[in-house]
C-alpha cells in the first residue's frame, strides 16, 4: 500500500511537472502557474510523508532498544546517576525579594505600553476631530501653486492631467482647460 501511495505521488509530480513545462513553452501563464502550484503541493505532501516515515522508523528502532534494555527502557545505574546530578530548580525564585535586582521590568514594560497606547488613541481622536471639509479646502487652495502648469511640462504638449493635478485645479479628471 505504501509503494502504491509513493507511485501515485511520483506520477502526480511527473504529470504536473510535464504540464508545467508544456504550458511554459506555449506561453500559457495561468495554466503554468496552476501546474506549478500543483507540483509544489505534491512535493510538499511527499516530503511530509517521507519525514513521517523516517520518524516512524526511528520510533520503531527506539521501541526495539527499550525492549532489549528492560522494562524502564534505561539502565538502573544510569538512571540513578541522572537523578543525583540533576540540578534542583526553584521555580518561584523570582518572587523572593533580592536587593541586587529590581524585578519590575515586565510590569513597567506593560504599563508603558498601555500608556503609549492611550496617548496614541488620544492623538488619533484629536486629529480626527480637527479635520473638517473646510480645512481640506483651505489646504487645496494653499497647494494650488504646486499644480502642474496648464500647458504641461514640455512646451507645445497638452497632457491629460492625472487625478492629483485635476483635484488641485478643481476640475474633473481628463477634462482639459481651453
Amino acid at each position: 500500500m505504501k509503494k502504491l501511495a509513493w507511485l501515485i505521488g511520483l506520477a502526480g509530480m511527473l504529470g504536473s511537472a510535464g504540464y508545467l513545462f508544456t504550458y511554459l513553452v506555449r506561453w500559457q501563464w495561468n495554466r503554468a502557474l496552476f501546474s506549478g502550484f500543483a507540483l509544489l503541493a505534491v512535493i510538499v505532501v511527499m516530503g511530509f510523508a517521507w519525514v513521517v516515515q523516517r520518524l516512524d522508523r526511528i520510533e520503531q528502532s527506539l521501541a526495539g532498544s527499550r525492549e532489549r534494555s528492560g522494562p524502564s527502557g534505561m539502565d538502573a545505574a544510569f538512571l540513578a546517576d541522572l537523578q543525583q546530578t540533576r540540578p534542583r530548580r526553584d521555580h518561584f525564585a523570582w518572587l523572593r525579594e533580592q536587593h541586587e535586582q529590581m524585578n519590575v521590568f515586565i510590569t513597567v514594560l506593560l504599563g508603558g505600553g498601555a500608556v503609549v497606547s492611550a496617548v496614541a488613541w488620544v492623538v488619533g481622536r484629536v486629529a480626527e476631530s480637527t479635520t473638517t471639509p473646510s480645512a481640506e479646502e483651505a489646504l487645496a487652495e494653499r497647494m494650488g501653486p504646486l499644480a502642474y502648469p496648464d500647458g504641461g511640462l514640455l512646451p507645445g504638449e497638452q497632457p491629460v492631467p492625472d487625478d492629483a493635478s485635476s483635484l488641485l485645479r478643481g476640475r474633473p479628471t481628463g477634462v482639459a482647460r481651453r
